[in-house]
């Protein structure tokens, strides 16, 4: 438990997350906004002192940056064998999010970082239009809950590159609820990401993105939002995404997200 919070309580007599709105160190918000999913779902495990010896200020480290600012604590350390070294060994560590307290206000947080709190606000009624879009593979619906979210994104926030959009597309995804898993292995390569519904359904999406050229030209975006779809359905095809999701392929879905620019999008379901 957190004294702080818990001074406050009996003061107060309120439940409420005190000591994460007691301060926010202000380098925080903009690198959550550089690499969206990186802070929003760090990966927690493996981590040697080296590694997170400082705060990593260009974003690329978000587990470093997180410990020194009192988000994260060490959850277990262990000595683990260090290759082609006989008998020498390096200690790793693990972390973990303090407590409930923390990790709900710092996911509310990142999610208004990067969208925006009128935006987030509407996540638990675009589940509803995505999931119904995704049943009934109604490509219009799942671009325009795509773009709706990607509208947010300010022009200083942009990062022209296909790994930011990612991040972003599967961050607003996982803040509205969504089941997603990153970089899952194929028979030739690993897919972007994939969406577990219930039921077993599990849909593959493959995003391609493309840096928007000025002036800007309805016939080049619809043309380039063209060879991004077509990028997508021969990525998930010749690299064969669907294997590790064999089971049963009538519950595989799979959508090629083509996006231009900031927020121009169009979708294509490939079953």
């Amino acid at each position: 438990m957190n004294p702080f919070s818990i001074l406050n309580f009996f003061d107060q007599k309120i439940f409420y997350n005190y000591w994460f709105h007691s301060g926010l160190p202000a380098y925080l918000p903009e690198l959550v906004k550089i690499n969206p999913m990186g802070y929003l779902r760090p990966r927690l495990e493996n981590y040697t002192a080296n590694t997170i010896k400082m705060v990593d200020l260009l974003g690329l480290n978000p587990v470093a940056t997180l410990f020194h600012s009192g988000y994260l604590t060490i959850d277990k350390t262990e000595y683990l064998p260090v290759p082609n070294k006989k008998g020498a060994n390096k200690l790793y560590y693990t972390f973990k999010v303090p407590n409930n307290e923390v990790d709900m206000s710092y996911q509310a947080a990142c999610l208004e970082y990067i969208f925006g709190e009128e935006v987030v606000s509407t996540f638990p009624k675009r589940y509803k239009a995505l999931y119904a879009a995704i049943l009934t593979k109604d490509a219009q619906s799942f671009t325009e809950v795509i773009e709706g979210v990607l509208g947010n994104i300010s022009y200083f926030q942009h990062i022209p590159l296909e790994k930011y959009y990612h991040s972003v597309v599967q961050s607003a995804l996982v803040g509205m609820g969504f089941e997603t898993l990153d970089k899952v292995p194929g028979s030739n390569g690993r897919s972007d990401m994939a969406i577990i519904l219930p039921d077993d359904i599990q849909v593959i999406l493959e995003l391609k993105h493309r840096d928007r050229v000025e002036p800007r030209n309805l016939k080049k975006i619809q043309a380039e939002l063209a060879s991004g779809l077509k990028e997508a359905r021969l990525a998930i095809e010749n690299k064969k995404y669907d294997h590790p999701f064999f089971k049963d392929p009538s519950k595989i879905v799979k959508i090629g997200l083509a996006i231009y620019g900031r927020s121009d999008a169009r979708t294509k379901f490939f079953n």
